[in-house]
C-alpha cells in the first residue's frame, strides 16, 4: 500500500489547477551563476550570428575579407570589418593599429610601439599613432574608475 498527498495547501481559486506556484507558499528556484551580461552581436562565418561578452574579447583582428575575435578561450571568425564594429560599438574598443581593435581592460603593458595583454599577446603600434594611442587608452581606462 502506498500512501501519496500533496504537501501544498488546496487552493480554492482555481479548480483546474488547484496549486498556484507563483506564489509565497513554494520557493521559487533561483538559477546560480552569473548574471546576464551584455553582449555584442556580430555577423559570424557561415551565416551564424556571434553574441560574445566584451570583457573575454582580447583583440580583433582583420585579414582579407574577415576578423578574427580573439576571445580568452578560442578564435572565431566574423564577416563584418573593423570599422563597422568600431562604429557600432564607440568605447568598446581601442584602434592600436590599421588591423587591430584591442580591448583595452585586457592591455597589461604599452612600450615604444608595441601593446601587450593579459595572455602575453603583443600587438604592433604604428610610430605616427603612438602617442595618439597611449593617450587615448590613458583616457578610457581613467574612465572606467
Amino acid at each position: 500500500m502506498c500512501h501519496v498527498s500533496n504537501a501544498l495547501d488546496y487552493d480554492d481559486r482555481d479548480v483546474i489547477y488547484p496549486v498556484h506556484y507563483g506564489e509565497d507558499r513554494v520557493r521559487v528556484a533561483v538559477l546560480s551563476g552569473e548574471a546576464r551580461a551584455p553582449r555584442i552581436v556580430l555577423k559570424g562565418a557561415n551565416k551564424a550570428m556571434l553574441y560574445l561578452r566584451p570583457a573575454y574579447i582580447d583583440y580583433l583582428e582583420t585579414s582579407g575579407m574577415h576578423t578574427y575575435i580573439h576571445t580568452q578561450n578560442d578564435i572565431r571568425e566574423s564577416t563584418e570589418r573593423l570599422t563597422a564594429i568600431d562604429k557600432r560599438y564607440p568605447g568598446l574598443f581601442l584602434r592600436c593599429h590599421e588591423s587591430y581593435l584591442v580591448n583595452p581592460d585586457r592591455v597589461t603593458e604599452i612600450t615604444r610601439f608595441h601593446l601587450t595583454l593579459i595572455n602575453g599577446t603583443t600587438l604592433p603600434i604604428p610610430e605616427k599613432k603612438y602617442t595618439t594611442v597611449k593617450k587615448r587608452l590613458s583616457e578610457m581606462l581613467a574612465k572606467e574608475k
